[in-house]
């Protein structure tokens, strides 16, 4: 489950606009779409200069704060799943943390001004990044319609 997607189960559903998806048909799960690989490797690209370490703090403080610990599993915890890919290789762990982030700054782009303001300053209290940063960094350009 998505970062954003355990922030929002934590909110009472207001439609249906976030019902899990069905199934992918099989020939689809055998091999990942090219667009994921290149995006992964775009993000990777794109974060390279943000340290590592305070990134993880970031996304530990997003867990704890915004994450409600009845939806978090120790198999789903995205804190502990980053840390299995660090054991892997620092790269995947890397892409999957940029992910994390990517998906809890989409989750938190309705909060208040004030809201922000007090996440940014126990972030910084940390040592970690602020999410006013991360959303610079990771926000995804809207089009507008």
């Amino acid at each position: 489950m998505r970062c954003s997607e355990l922030v929002r189960a934590s909110q009472p559903v207001l439609s249906t606009a976030f019902a899990p998806r069905p199934p992918a048909p099989a020939h689809r799960l055998c091999r990942p779409p090219q667009s994921l690989s290149f995006g992964s490797l775009d993000l990777i690209a794109m974060h390279s200069d943000l340290d590592y370490s305070r990134l993880k703090r970031s996304l530990e403080f997003f867990v704890e704060q915004y994450i409600p610990e009845n939806l978090i599993t120790p198999e789903s915890h995205p804190v502990r799943l980053v840390e299995r890919d660090e054991q892997r290789s620092i790269m995947r762990a890397r892409r999957s943390l940029s992910v994390a982030i990517g998906d809890i700054v989409e989750a938190t782009l309705g909060f208040s001004l004030e809201h922000v303001l007090a996440a940014d300053s126990e972030l910084e209290r940390r040592d970690a990044y602020t999410l006013s940063l991360l959303r610079s960094r990771f926000s995804r350009p809207r089009t507008k319609v």
